[in-house]
């Protein structure tokens, strides 16, 4: 994972998007179940993947009031946050895939870290 660092967020409003301000990619966990979200081109990108599962579910909203404060009541309802900063030469998929395994790897009974 040389070309991902990951932190832990407090479980607490705004964390969401100040690390989204920075160009890095959120990730909310829920047992095993993960919601990548990122902002590129005025839009939130979310992507939904359970672990183990074949395909993931992808959405696309604009980046405006309504969606932005959806975004930011996530983490009330996230057991754990995360968030990443990336390799812009990655794709989203090895992104993903190597943030899950990390998380998995130092978390790997559903405790995703400190709250």
């Amino acid at each position: 994972m040389e070309n991902i660092g990951m932190i832990t967020l407090p479980v607490k409003r705004g964390g969401i998007l100040e690390g989204l301000g920075r160009g890095h990619m959120i990730i909310a966990r829920s047992k095993n179940a993960f919601l990548y979200i990122l902002e590129r081109d005025n839009r939130y990108q979310l992507i939904l993947h359970e672990h183990g599962a074949a395909g993931a579910r992808r959405n696309q909203v604009p980046k405006y009031g309504q969606n932005t404060a959806a975004i930011q009541r996530l983490a009330d309802r996230s057991e754990y946050l995360y968030e990443a900063e990336f390799d812009r030469a990655l794709d989203i998929y090895t992104l993903m895939r190597c943030a899950e395994e990390g998380i998995l790897s130092i978390f790997p009974d559903g405790d995703g870290g400190p709250v």
